[in-house]
Parts: structure tokens; sequence; C-alpha cells
């Protein structure tokens, strides 16, 4: 799996050996808040236009700290945004299309450039974003509302 990315800067960071790929759906909304001046933020509901779960890449590993305890951690990985983020927020999450599942996934792809066409934005036309209430900053506030178009 994927040993290396490029972070911000030109510099490269060792990432773990195994690959995720966490599902996102309706029920697990990915909400942006984007700040409207002040501290007050605007969240946004972000989806797929067909309403199909979103699977983002993700990387997780177990390792053993220096403190001999083992250490379970995982990541999602970021790129630059689309069309569709962009106004919203200045990165977005991976996003696989189900068509590269198998091969994010694949255990034996130990080749940066055979991923890097997977490490880039969405196709934002596929892709819809939607102020939503600020009810849904509320864990105590679990309604199908939440993610309702702001009014």
């Amino acid at each position: 799996m994927l040993a290396l990315v490029e972070r911000d800067g030109g510099h490269q960071a060792r990432l773990p050996q195994t690959a995720a790929g966490p599902p996102v759906s309706d029920r697990r909304q990915w909400v942006l808040r984007l700040k409207t001046g002040g501290s007050r933020k605007q969240p946004y509901y972000i989806k797929l236009r067909d309403g199909e779960p979103l699977a983002f890449a993700g990387l997780w590993d177990r390792w053993h700290p220096p403190d001999g305890q083992p250490l379970e951690t995982c990541t999602i990985l970021t790129t630059t945004p689309n069309e569709v983020v962009q106004t919203i927020h200045d990165r977005m999450p991976v996003i696989l299309p189900p068509s590269t599942y198998d091969l994010w996934l694949d255990p034996t792809i130990h080749e940066v450039e055979r991923l890097q066409g997977v490490l880039v934005p969405y196709a934002a036309e596929e892709m819809i974003a939607y102020p939503v209430s600020t009810r849904v900053n509320n864990p105590a506030y679990d309604s199908p509302d939440c993610i309702a178009p702001a009014t």
C-alpha cells in the first residue's frame, strides 16, 4: 500500500501500510462549516447528486510508540477542493469512486505512482452542497431535518 505521500511544502511523510475507505452517507453527514464573519460558522451538507454513499480515502495503522502501548490510528486523506467545495473550504477529503475501491484497498500496491490518479478532487458535477441549519452543531439534536436546506 501507499508508503509515502507528499505533504505541503514538498515534504514526504510515511503513511501506514493499510488502506481504508470509510463510507459516508445521509446518516453520517459530511458537514463543513464556513466562517461567515466573527466566530459564527455556516454548516453545509455535501453529498453526491445520485444519493449514493461517499467513500473517503483513509489509512489506518497499529503501531507501538516509545512508551510501548499499542496505538491504533487512522487518517482521512485530503486534496484541493473541487468547484463545489472551494467556496466552502480550502480542502476536501479524497472521495473514492466505486471503480477505484479495489485499487485503493489492494495491499500489494507499493508504488505511489499507481495511486496518484485516485488522490484528486472528486468530479464537481457529481456533487451538490447547500447550507443547513446550525442545529446540526448540537449532538443532542438528532433529526433528519438537520440536513434539510436552511431557510
